[in-house]
């Protein structure tokens, strides 16, 4: 499927205020609808993000555990970072990888590519799979990054993730990917 061309978009921009520039940028466009109307639009992010299934010889998945304070409470998840937009999400994997867990790849494998809130926010999370992995030395971790390593193998992740424990956006899509492809 592809983007559908008028009457359903692009509406032209018919006004635009920088709110705020910061992690998000909060931009107001006045936007004018295929109906006549004028619609506001809020937010823009300043980078796209990567993440990775760190998926281990022998079924083991490596997660990170950390808190996240727009949700309030703690959330398991797969190791990633921000990209700047353009930047090589395989590059930016393999750098996430061994910063936030202490692993190296020998063959990192982009599994899709999915945007987590259209309506508000413009970037793309980039979601790869790690395999051929081995442990080395962390370049250590970005400031304020409190992170926990979590090991579990993929088939209990794969069992939380159809249960609805495991939520996060990313880790659900990467391991559905990664089992509907053969990967796991």
């Amino acid at each position: 499927m592809t983007d559908t061309p008028a009457p359903f978009g692009p509406w032209p921009v018919l006004e635009r205020h920088v709110r705020y520039q910061g992690r998000f940028n909060i931009i107001e466009e006045r936007r004018l609808t295929p109906d006549g109307e004028i619609l506001w639009t809020t937010v823009e992010a300043r980078w796209d993000s990567v993440v990775v299934l760190p998926l281990w010889d022998d079924g083991q998945v490596t997660l990170v555990r950390q808190y996240r304070p727009p949700l309030d409470r703690v959330m398991l998840e797969l190791p990633g970072g921000g990209l700047v937009k353009g930047g090589d999400p395989v590059a930016q994997a393999r750098a996430e990888l061994a910063e936030e867990c202490g692993i190296e790849a020998s063959e990192v494998i982009p599994l899709t590519t999915v945007v987590a809130f259209s309506g508000a926010v413009d970037a793309r999370i980039h979601i790869l799979l790690g395999r051929g992995l081995r442990r080395v030395p962390s370049p250590g971790r970005d400031r304020h990054e409190f992170i926990e390593i979590v090991q579990m193998p993929f088939e209990e992740v794969l069992q939380r993730v159809v249960a609805g424990e495991l939520v996060d956006v990313p880790l659900v899509v990467g391991v559905l990917l990664a089992r509907q492809r053969g990967f796991a």
